[in-house]
């Protein structure tokens, strides 16, 4: 019956801005100064990963004074990022933003952002962190609680602006698009309780921003919240946007494993470059087999070289020692890391050795830009985790994911304060209706089981070691997921899981098609049948869609 369906509504503003972690709040704030802006949260605005970000934000400035960053320099932070990306890295993109990261940092101080300080001689002084792949100490960090700090100092600027529009508790749909422009999102709103889907929103822009985040819960074992499910990346695909170097899935080596959860909590890579170091299962540092630069080689190195520790030997995990640094730097510092060891399982790290596992924590590819965050429909750009500038290649730098967001922020800013004209007779007539039908809660228990075995699939076939048949046959069983969803749903029906559901698996196939396109191994992409770099496919791996929906 008509009364069934759920009731629809038309918006409009001058930007509309779909994601509340550290790259939206910010853009959000940044626009505001130019026009209206509707800002678009799919949990609270707390929900999101930057939220969890511990370890910091790397930044060389001449201008501020730091304790061990005397020595450190542009070119050196840039040098660092190409090594660690295994030169997949578009130059221009990493000396764009590395160029403007020491002004994102004091702009964020005059916000108000709390870093961290020590006394230096008898003068107050910020205190950076080193973390695997930096050459000198450039982390700017707030103890163990960067991203916690950085998102709530976003937030009051976002919180106190009449310009903003906060939509909370609302799952975007997909983008309203032609063959050329986006011109907004449908947007499904959620029960906070229940979640399940009240209402649908047509949201009309004169410019859209994704910071949607990444899909790192493709995999079982992830630092991520259980929401971050590639939807940025899936909607830009299914508009014909181009996907690229979605292969490159990085995990942080150490997550804190926890049988009885989940998910995994993420223990900070500063606490290995104030000297904890990495034990096998024999209670034996291992490092040294691997890389001379020990516990502080790029994150692709060291989570390959736990992995087959791992392999090797009787236990599901290695072990973080932290006991060297003693108890009052590690209450001091990692206060949070500290915390969360004891509440999960009640270990004390400055006693105790931490069971650790590598866990799936960066998309290093998303939705391709160009320097200026536009994708390849106009009014449309995308910016933070969602997106692929070029900055990263093919394994991120720790610490370069937050300066990212807040660069490209600024960058759309001055993109669209250059370029816009605010003119709503190019939208669309207000015309784009669907009749979307809520599930009900028992689908949801079958949507959460294929959620499950899709994350499996993808950890065992498509994780940290790959091969030409494992890819083949995630290739295969990927393709029946997503048939067993299209046969038992139409297109009528939505609910928050299975958004996500969806998602999860357009993604999954990106990431496995793009795996099978790269014959080398390179950064976060590591295949046992082409085992070594070849210089003749250092290229980006794209993937589109060649037709999209029409309004």
């Amino acid at each position: 019956m008509e009364s069934d369906f759920l009731s629809q509504h038309n918006l409009s503003c001058d930007f509309l801005v779909i994601g509340s972690g550290a790259a939206g709040l910010h853009v959000s704030y940044l626009l505001s100064k130019l026009g209206s802006v509707t800002l678009i949260s799919k949990g609270s605005l707390v929900s999101g990963a930057s939220n969890l970000a511990q370890g910091g934000i790397a930044a060389f400035s001449d201008k501020l004074n730091s304790i061990d960053g005397s020595f450190d320099s542009l070119n050196q932070h840039i040098q660092d990022t190409l090594v660690a990306g295994c030169y997949l890295n578009n130059p221009g993109v990493v000396d764009l933003v590395v160029s403007r990261a020491g002004q994102c940092i004091e702009t964020l101080i005059e916000l108000g952002m709390p870093f961290s300080r020590e006394n230096d001689q008898g003068k107050q002084r910020y205190h950076l962190y080193k973390e695997g792949g930096h050459s000198f100490r450039r982390v700017w960090h707030v103890k163990d609680s960067t991203g916690q700090n950085l998102v709530q100092t976003l937030i009051k600027t976002v919180l106190s602006n009449d310009k903003i529009k906060i939509v909370e508790n609302s799952i975007a749909i997909d983008l309203i698009t032609d063959n050329l422009n986006c011109y907004g999102v449908v947007v499904a709103t959620l029960d906070e309780k229940t979640q399940s889907p009240k209402s649908i929103y047509y949201i009309y822009a004169s410019a859209t921003v994704i910071a949607t985040g990444g899909a790192s819960n493709i995999y079982s074992y992830s630092t991520s919240p259980k929401d971050v499910t590639g939807d940025g990346i899936a909607m830009a695909y299914r508009a014909g946007c181009k996907i690229a170097n979605m292969e490159f899935q990085q995990f942080h080596p150490t997550g804190l494993y926890n049988p009885a959860s989940d998910n995994s909590k993420l223990i900070t890579e500063s606490i290995r470059g104030e000297g904890a170091i990495l034990l096998n299962s024999s209670q034996q540092r291992f490092m040294h087999k691997y890389d001379k630069r020990l516990e502080l080689s790029p994150r692709d190195i060291v989570a390959r070289a736990i992995y087959s520790e791992i392999k090797n030997s009787d236990k599901p995990h290695i072990y973080l020692d932290a006991r060297g640094l003693g108890a009052n730097k590690i209450k001091s510092f990692f206060r949070r890391t500290y915390n969360e060891c004891m509440e999960g399982l009640g270990l004390d790290i400055t006693k105790d050795l931490v069971p650790v596992i590598p866990s799936s924590h960066y998309t290093c590819g998303g939705i391709s830009v160009d320097h200026n965050a536009m994708t390849g429909l106009a009014n449309l750009y995308a910016i933070g985790e969602c997106s692929h500038t070029g900055l990263h290649g093919a394994n991120r730098l720790a610490s370069n994911s937050l300066i990212e967001c807040l660069a490209f922020a600024n960058i759309v800013k001055e993109n669209i304060e250059k370029n816009y004209t605010k003119n709503f007779t190019k939208l669309p007539h207000l015309s784009y209706q669907f009749h979307y039908k809520p599930l009900d809660s028992i689908s949801d228990i079958w949507i959460k089981s294929q959620m499950i075995s899709l994350q499996k699939l993808m950890s065992s076939k498509v994780g940290i070691i790959r091969s030409n048949q494992s890819l083949n046959e995630a290739k295969q069983y990927l393709e029946e997921i997503s048939k067993n969803i299209n046969d038992k749903f139409s297109d009528i029906y939505i609910s928050r899981y299975l958004i996500e559901l969806k998602n999860l698996v357009l993604v999954s196939q990106i990431a496995t098609q793009s795996a099978l396109k790269r014959k080398e191994s390179r950064g976060a992409h590591y295949c046992i049948d082409f085992p070594n770099i070849d210089e003749s496919l250092c290229y980006d791996t794209v993937i589109k869609k060649e037709s999209s929906r029409k309004t």
